[in-house]
């Protein structure tokens, strides 16, 4: 019995139907996949913003050497004196009178004074020339070299030399330990010929460590 219900157009449906799920494959085919994606881009750099480039070590020329020096040099420069070396000055002056301690020549920032020291080395009286920075006691006194001997006296230019070496070592010593301007100038005076040896900083170290071990 024929109810007018034609099979063709169900296959025809059908067909439809496949025709338009394989158009939906095929436009699936076409796109591309997230895999796909993500191969085509490129690589991902890291940021170098926490890592330390790391730079050649500056070389230091000779002239920014004596630079460094000549300021490492003036970093206790003064230009006047404090109170304690005004104080420690007029003692000197005062206990050793106008002749055996007076101003040699001033500075920026020291002052020279001629100490005289009676019977140095055969002279009636010799002149030490002793410079005392405005610093002071940050930095101690001084004995200044002597080059104003007369020819032929090569032996007392190298006792003389001696006294200069272990009396600028012997001050700063002094100096440290907080012993005033008149107390090292007292040592010079009266301690002169144990200086003029050679030796005499080795002597001085034994009989430290002997007068230790009493």
């Amino acid at each position: 019995m024929n109810l007018g219900l034609d099979p063709k157009p169900r296959k025809h449906q059908v067909n439809r139907r496949r025709r338009g799920k394989g158009n939906s494959e095929l436009k699936d085919s076409k796109s591309p996949s997230a895999d796909d994606v993500d191969s085509k881009r490129p690589p991902h750099r890291k940021s170098n913003k926490n890592q330390v480039k790391s730079r050649p070590a500056k070389k230091v020329t000779s002239n920014e050497k004596i630079a460094d020096v000549r300021r490492k040099g003036t970093t206790f420069a003064k230009t006047s004196m404090s109170t304690e070396l005004k104080d420690q000055v007029q003692q000197v002056e005062h206990l050793l009178g106008v002749d055996g301690f007076k101003v040699f020549k001033k500075g920026k920032n020291s002052t020279s004074y001629g100490l005289a020291a009676p019977g140095v080395l055969g002279s009636d009286t010799f002149i030490f020339v002793v410079t005392i920075p405005f610093s002071y006691p940050r930095q101690p006194s001084k004995l200044d070299p002597v080059n104003n001997l007369a020819e032929g006296k090569r032996e007392i230019q190298v006792e003389l030399g001696h006294i200069v070496n272990n009396f600028n070592s012997k001050a700063h010593e002094m100096t440290s330990a907080g012993q005033p301007l008149i107390s090292q100038f007292n040592y010079l005076l009266t301690q002169w010929s144990k200086m003029t040896s050679p030796n005499y900083k080795q002597k001085e170290r034994l009989n430290k460590e002997f007068l230790a071990n009493i």
